[in-house]
């Protein structure tokens, strides 16, 4: 099997129930439009934010409306603690899916 085919992608990936995608900076633009085209093809979506929870939840509603699943966390990616912050949050933000496999991160 190629992985560069998408159709194996999508076939390997049909398998996985927990499918979590984390996207930084998706409270708007590229990283909006990103969270929802995977929440379209069936991924749970972390929308990251650093300071506009507004607009984070903006976006995850509008997951949630067409059917997707998507929830928001904060995060400074600035900080010079940030892989374990960023981290940190999301663990928290992640509830019950804190333990599954993170597949995409943009």
């Amino acid at each position: 099997m190629s992985y560069t085919d998408l159709r194996d992608i999508e076939a390997l990936n049909a398998h996985e129930p927990d499918r979590v995608a984390v996207i930084t900076g998706a409270s708007r633009g590229i990283g909006a439009a990103i969270a929802g085209r995977l929440a379209a093809d069936g991924y749970t979506v972390a929308v990251h934010y650093r300071q506009d929870s507004a607009a984070a939840a903006g976006v995850v509603e509008k997951i949630t409306a067409a059917g997707g699943a998507a929830f928001p966390f904060a995060a400074d990616l600035a900080a010079p603690d940030t892989g374990t912050a960023f981290w940190a949050a999301y663990d928290e933000a992640a509830g019950s899916l804190r333990d599954a496999p993170v597949r995409v991160l943009v």
